[in-house]
């Protein structure tokens, strides 16, 4: 984990000379990533004994701006995760659409500049557990609100809130679960 941030934070400040005239201008392309600590007990999640899910994810992701604000892209889950005494992974892969609100269009200097922005996202993926059971097939959905901000002309931190809906299959049962996720991560912005 400590190999992946390192790398984001090289990639971040190694474009700094590539930017756009603005990052969420039209031609302009993100890579980023961020990373998300949920706790999760409600009964989708919960074991037969009552343990909770507690999970550590990562999120790498791409994305190219078609028009001014509006980015395309595709982003990546790595999720580690613990219940009771059972580790849990997933791994999965899905588009994602971002629309960044353009703050002070007079504005000449990036840096310090926050962009609002939200986001919709799916993800497909497998789910497994060293507790014996088979491995899920998984499809996660969501929303994503959240503010980067510019601490360079390419490259920024940003905060978000996501709230996401789990859909998988136990056993030929269809399982169901909603899920918050608060996430930090960094961005960098290339032509």
């Amino acid at each position: 984990m400590k190999n992946c941030l390192t790398t984001v934070c090289v990639v971040c400040i190694g474009c700094a000379a590539f930017a756009a005239d603005s990052p969420i201008s039209k031609g302009s392309v993100s890579l980023g990533g961020q990373m998300f600590f949920q706790s999760l007990t409600d009964e989708a999640y919960e074991n037969w004994r009552g343990d909770g899910l507690t999970t550590i994810t990562l999120n790498p992701r791409i994305g190219g701006f078609v028009a001014d604000g509006l980015s395309l892209g595709a982003e990546t889950e790595f999720l580690w995760g613990s219940r009771g005494s059972y580790s849990e992974t997933l791994f999965g892969i899905g588009p994602r659409i971002a629309y960044y609100f353009p703050t002070r269009k007079n504005r000449t200097e990036i840096k310090g500049s926050v962009y609002p922005y939200v986001a919709g996202l799916a993800t497909f993926g497998s789910w497994s557990c060293d507790g014996g059971d088979d491995d899920l097939f998984i499809i996660k959905f969501g929303g994503e609100l959240g503010a980067l901000l510019m601490f360079g002309n390419s490259a920024g931190a940003d905060v978000s809130l996501r709230v996401k809906r789990d859909v998988y299959d136990v056993g030929g049962h269809p399982a169901f679960g909603t899920n918050v996720q608060f996430g930090v991560g960094l961005t960098a912005f290339v032509l």
